[in-house]
């Protein structure tokens, strides 16, 4: 058996469905499975996907941001405003925006909008 911090979430999750979630002793990861017991949280129930960050309203309104010389945004310090800015000074903010930033985050326009037109190809 693989060492336990090399064994991804996915492969236990595999394991446990192959097996239907029968703690069993053919399953391979019986003895480090954290909910083999507990029929709800067990890996074959586990939701891996991972989420779109931002909703299909908020990437348009990120669009036209960047559309209209917007190059990033950036989420105040105590994080009541979002800061938009241009390659030369900040243009504007709003308060209690929408757009899921973490407090004093950045994020730049361009990469994430290159990175939804590479998806889509």
């Amino acid at each position: 058996m693989k060492p336990r911090r090399d064994i991804t979430l996915g492969e236990m999750q595999d394991e446990c469905k192959r097996v239907k979630g029968l703690c069993v002793d053919g399953c391979e990861f019986v003895d480090v499975c954290p909910n083999r017991c507990d029929v709800e949280t067990r890996p074959s129930k586990w939701e891996l996907s991972d989420p779109p960050r931002f909703n299909e309203a908020q990437m348009a309104f990120l669009r036209g941001c960047y559309g209209i010389g917007i190059v990033g945004i950036m989420r105040s310090g105590d994080g009541s405003r979002t800061h938009f800015f241009t390659k030369f000074e900040t243009v504007g903010w709003l308060k209690d925006s929408e757009i899921p930033l973490e407090i004093g985050e950045t994020l730049d326009l361009a990469e994430l909008l290159g990175k939804e037109n590479n998806e889509k190809q």
